[in-house]
């Protein structure tokens, strides 16, 4: 079952705009590697603690510590001119990031046997000081009403509703069993779009997908760059204007990320098999239905249906980084029937990164 809230690196699709499908993708797609090359990136150095992880793992942990503690990255990392030299030990800042990391993982094992249930975001709660005293004065409290037993007496738990039923109404919701089958049985795909994050200017993106291994992303920036991304089975590249190289290991990383999102991840799940219900729950004045399970053993999906449509309208992916858990959010909204299937017509992006948040919308979907 796809349903295409695409995400392109950490740039995420949605539509916008009335979409269509159609048996075949453009023509004009281009995914053989350029001529003109040039090296990539040097792989960081200086890492002491978290070591044995991926660069895009790295820059998730360095992102959850600036987002926790408030700070931009030259708060730890030296500052030469418009670059940072995130080798150098030459801010005592960094030092103690590195104590920081040090305690986290000793309280981690030493407590809670090895889970990451202490970070960063514990104490400091986007502060770069962590408070450790109560305030004062304190604000007024409530009277106690009722007995000592009345106080002590567990609510009941309230009746939930299978797994199964939910996703059965979500199905429904879209169109029902022939619009799943349409989705599932695509071998590929196109998107074009417009992407509107923090810079506030919208970018133009395409997305072009071939099942199961290939996927183009091109994106044109205001000034009338375009940046090209293609990742294979075997490999990949990317050209940023003229400059072109192999995939690094951290966007080759990301990229794949993006394939998983579009395959696995962000398709509507029609298969309760490994759900299980949690709770009643609302998004603003919506009520909503809260299912999760296991993506593996660092990974935790949560799917929030809204109890009246039925429709999905939040996906959430929790992952276990070395120093913390990092969430990441998708808000789906203002589905339209596409086909005969219903899609989001937009989609809102938010994580830890905020330069990784947006809104986008797509003009155009070709479904083969």
């Amino acid at each position: 079952m796809k349903m295409f809230a695409l995400a392109a690196v950490t740039l995420v699709l949605v539509a916008g705009t009335p979409m269509y499908a159609q048996t075949n993708p453009s023509p004009s797609t281009q995914t053989s590697r350029p001529d003109q090359r040039s090296g990539p990136a040097p792989t960081p150095s200086n890492i002491k603690l978290l070591t044995g992880i991926s660069q895009a793992e790295l820059l998730r942990d360095m992102s959850f510590i600036s987002a926790s503690l408030g700070v931009s990255c030259d708060y730890c990392h030296v500052r030469s001119g418009e670059h940072l030299d995130f080798a150098s030990d030459g801010k005592e800042e960094k030092g103690s990031a590195r104590e920081m990391i040090e305690m986290v993982f000793a309280v981690n094992k030493s407590t809670f046997n090895g889970q990451t249930v202490v970070s960063c975001y514990t104490c400091h709660r986007g502060s770069a000081h962590p408070v450790n005293m109560v305030s004062l004065p304190l604000p007024p409290r409530a009277p106690a009403t009722g007995t000592a037993a009345d106080a002590s007496a567990k609510p009941a738990r309230p009746s939930l509703p299978a797994a199964e039923e939910i996703f059965s109404r979500y199905v429904t919701a879209i169109g029902g069993p022939g619009a799943s089958a349409r989705l599932r049985a695509a071998h590929s795909y196109s998107m074009v779009g417009t992407r509107t994050g923090g810079e506030g200017k919208p970018l133009s993106i395409r997305i072009d997908r071939s099942l199961p291994s290939q996927v183009m992303i091109s994106m044109d920036r205001p000034d009338g760059t375009r940046v090209e991304q293609v990742l294979t089975e075997t490999g990949g590249w990317i050209r940023n204007g003229k400059d072109t190289h192999d995939l690094r290991p951290n966007d080759s990383e990301r990229i794949r990320d993006t394939v998983r999102s579009l395959d696995d991840i962000f398709l509507p799940a029609t298969d309760p098999a490994g759900f299980r219900v949690r709770r009643k729950d609302k998004i603003e004045d919506r009520e909503v239905w809260i299912v999760d399970r296991n993506l593996s053993d660092t990974r935790r999906q949560s799917l929030y249906f809204d109890a009246q449509s039925g429709l999905l309208v939040r996906e959430v992916i929790v992952t276990d980084q070395k120093i913390g858990r990092v969430a990441a959010q998708m808000d789906f909204s203002d589905y339209r029937d596409v086909n005969g299937v219903k899609l989001p017509f937009v989609t809102r992006t938010s994580s830890i990164d905020p330069r990784s948040d947006g809104t986008s919308l797509a003009t155009e979907i070709l479904l083969d």
